[in-house]
């Protein structure tokens, strides 16, 4: 579930698989400002509690988290010199979506995420992402597993 606000809320009754605010939007939903990685994995606890099963809050340029159950991961995406970042996050949501439905864990599939968001950034038209960009991006991805 790619949404905030009240959809985000109505969303977590079904017990979604996934949702992908991005902070801003989180921190508005909840009325507070995510001012750091503590306050923004507290409210992504939230709604774990709330009956989502995988939370990731991506943050522009900074590291996106990811929250798996209770297993915290921050994920760095590479330097680029961007071109056009719109749809970077749709299209980071897209590759999240396929490594899970792969098999690989948050971490891994974020991996994929923050490659293909950078990937997109790449070029002039949103969703014009190639996947030798997101190839050679992978490497470039920082991925941590946080302490608890």
């Amino acid at each position: 579930m790619d949404a905030h606000g009240p959809a985000l809320l109505r969303s977590l009754e079904a017990r979604p698989d996934l949702v992908k605010p991005n902070r801003a939007e989180l921190g508005a939903m909840l009325g507070r400002d995510l001012v750091d990685e503590a306050e923004t994995l507290k409210a992504m606890k939230e709604l774990i509690e709330q009956g989502a099963k995988n939370v990731v809050i991506t943050a522009g340029k900074s590291p996106a988290l990811a929250l798996e159950g209770k297993r915290p991961w921050r994920i760095s995406s590479p330097r680029i010199e961007t071109i056009n970042p719109i749809g970077s996050g749709d299209a980071f949501t897209a590759a999240v979506v396929w490594r899970l439905l792969l098999g690989d864990d948050l971490g891994q599939a974020c991996r994929w995420g923050a490659a293909s968001g950078a990937a997109n950034a790449l070029n002039l038209m949103a969703g014009e992402v190639k996947r030798e960009d997101v190839e050679r991006l992978l490497e470039d991805v920082k991925v941590e597993e946080m302490k608890a």
